[in-house]
């Protein structure tokens, strides 16, 4: 109905957008779009499809409509409402993850002195938006590359804040993200859970306090994501098969971040259906290594010393530098798309 959630929701995000902008409803299983240019048509929509489907709204705004089978990519958003952030709750549906238990612990990862202007209760999780003044709406490629390392530098903090209470979170920065809205149902598991708005009456930010913000928590600039093109630009590694990584460094990170410590102990069960490979771990330490921070060669230095200390006696280290490039590279892929999955 007018007035409900779904249209006091939209019309937060976009009640202020330029007209020809379409803003996406997408849906779970079905995969169909829907593309509106009023965020009271959106809703209408989006609460008519929420009783059997998962219903998503794309945190961009389109330039045009897209048709029925399509998203908007994260290369052709033309406007953002505002940063946001999905953190999961322990639960059934989140198993294998290292998790705060209630949504008052999820809170504790959100930055102090910058409250979120709209919190939404997923029934799995928390999503939290930070809205600007008004709709960012980009001049051009440049406004967007900003506005995506802007996004990636935000999550980046957070993912930080996370790591300090033992926590994981995903990856859900990128441009091409959908996120649920409120009034309709959570079909991930059998039951439906509501989708509910828990506050929406934080305040709106100017783009440039949240880049002040990030600059005096000391987020650096550059902790943004890099793509595989820009990857190969690198410097080269160095393969040293003898390498002993700094032991401080694996002991405190063992002890913020639970994902790596089952790494490093072997002992990720959600790995490839709970039996991986050495690869499959270089890969998942190639993607803890690129979200806190470390330099290339340091996480190559990771990758070299897990494999020697779990190898069976006899077994030679891979020594070839062109191995962890590829695992590097995709890791920068996945930092990139994985967000485009997660839904």
């Amino acid at each position: 109905m007018a007035g409900g959630p779904a249209h006091q929701f939209l019309n937060l995000l976009w009640g202020g957008k330029p007209e020809h902008l379409h803003i996406l409803i997408w849906t779970h299983p079905a995969k169909t779009s829907y593309w509106f240019q009023s965020p009271d048509s959106a809703a209408t929509k989006a609460s008519e499809l929420g009783g059997n489907q998962n219903v998503y709204i794309g945190v961009g705004l389109a330039p045009h409509d897209a048709g029925p089978s399509n998203r908007c990519d994260a290369e052709s958003v033309a406007a953002l409402a505002g940063l946001w952030v999905d953190i999961d709750i322990a639960g059934n549906a989140h198993q294998a993850k290292a998790l705060p238990a209630t949504i008052d612990e999820a809170l504790k990862i959100l930055p102090a002195g910058m409250p979120p202007t709209v919190v939404v209760s997923t029934g799995n999780g928390i999503h939290c938006w930070w809205l600007f003044k008004e709709p960012w709406v980009f001049d051009g490629a440049e406004d967007r590359t900003a506005a995506a390392k802007l996004a990636y530098r935000w999550q980046g903090m957070l993912r930080l804040n996370a790591a300090a209470h033992g926590w994981s979170l995903d990856h859900t920065h990128d441009l091409a993200r959908v996120m649920r809205v409120p009034g309709t149902l959570n079909h991930k598991q059998s039951a439906g859970k509501l989708v509910a708005l828990v506050s929406s009456n934080g305040p709106r930010y100017p783009e440039s306090s949240l880049e002040e913000y990030l600059d005096e928590q000391g987020i650096p600039h550059d902790f943004a994501p890099k793509t595989k093109k820009m990857a190969a630009a690198d410097h080269d590694l160095v393969v040293d098969t003898a390498v002993i990584v700094d032991p401080k460094l694996i002991q405190e990170w063992c002890e913020v971040d639970a994902r790596f410590r089952a790494t490093w102990a072997r002992q990720r069960w959600d790995l490839h259906n709970g039996d991986p490979s050495q690869s499959h771990y270089d890969l998942a330490l190639a993607n803890l290594g690129l979200d806190a921070g470390l330099p290339e060669q340091v996480i190559v230095n990771l990758m070299i010393q897990h494999r020697r200390e779990g190898a069976p006696a006899g077994h030679k280290i891979k020594a070839r530098p062109d191995y962890y490039r590829n695992t590097l590279d995709r890791a920068y892929q996945r930092g990139a798309e994985i967000g485009r999955a997660h839904v």
